[in-house]
């Protein structure tokens, strides 16, 4: 009966003229909740609706996609070069799964707010809304509670290197605003490249590590990154934090080598005395 045109003007009457309104399209929406119980069958691979299917209500499925194939095309991508071992690919699901469940979660939580069709439940709802809207303080905590599962994302387990805790490794690199050796502001993804990327804070990676260390990450066509908050420290070709925020991010764990997977996922956080030993152990990953 929704569907009904006349069912459609008599909800809509009480707000509008609903003999002038045209209605040129109607349908009851349905969705689901619902995840593959493998991603990998030999050499099929599923990825966004394949894989996993989300409520609409965090506008998320979409995204969740994109970050599947994030994670995946750059493992195939080895793969096929011979730059790393076919069982990296095990480690396309294992890093997504969780995170992809997570927001799906998310969505039916916030779909229990938006669609209750309870009236009691619409009514204890809005008068929560209208509670937390004379709180400021409480309605960011609770707006952040719903985005951390969107904003907090990071790897514990896969392809990076100690990942844990406070760690930088496994996390999700930050996107700050950079000055490059032309004097340009750009994004700190434009001084990367699409590939690995070894930063160096306040060091020259290419300098800094070990000739056979390095010899295994150029082999990988890695981008050495050297960067600080201080115009004219190194060489001219350095890159400047222009606002000190990575600096801010890495400082609390000490890092100042930072190797950088292709999807931007920090794989190993090092200080100057352990780079060494963390990237070798980081390439071992690669050819399990």
């Amino acid at each position: 009966t929704l569907l009904d045109d006349e069912t459609i003007r008599a909800i809509i009457a009480p707000y509008t003229d609903a003999a002038s309104v045209e209605i040129y399209r109607k349908r009851v929406y349905d969705f689901h909740a619902i995840m593959a119980e493998s991603w990998r069958d030999g050499r099929v691979f599923l990825a966004g609706d394949a894989a996993h299917m989300t409520p609409p209500f965090a506008g998320q499925g979409l995204n969740s996609g994109f970050r599947d194939v994030t994670n995946l095309f750059w493992k195939l991508a080895a793969v096929i070069k011979g730059q790393a071992d076919p069982v990296i690919l095990e480690t396309y699901e294992l890093e997504r799964r969780q995170h992809a469940w997570e927001l799906i979660e998310t969505a039916l939580n916030l779909g229990a707010q938006i669609q209750p069709i309870d009236p009691l439940q619409a009514a204890e709802r809005d008068a929560l809304f209208e509670s937390l809207n004379k709180d400021p303080a409480a309605m960011q905590a609770l707006q952040d509670d719903m985005a951390s599962s969107l904003l907090a994302r990071s790897v514990d387990k896969g392809l990076a290197l100690e990942a844990h805790g406070d760690s930088i490794s496994g996390k999700l690199l930050i996107q700050p605003e950079v000055i490059n050796a032309a004097g340009e502001t750009v994004l700190l993804d434009d001084c990367l490249g699409s590939g690995f990327s070894i930063i160096g804070y306040n060091c020259n990676p290419a300098e800094l590590l070990d000739p056979d260390t390095l010899r295994l990450w150029r082999g990988l066509d890695a981008t050495c990154v050297a960067m600080s908050t201080e115009p004219g420290r190194g060489s001219a070709d350095w890159v400047i934090d222009k606002n000190g925020e990575l600096g801010d991010w890495i400082g609390a764990d000490g890092a100042s080598v930072l190797l950088v997977r292709p999807d931007k996922f920090c794989m190993a956080a090092a200080t100057a005395s352990d780079a060494d030993k963390k990237l070798t152990a980081a390439h071992k990953l690669l050819f399990q």
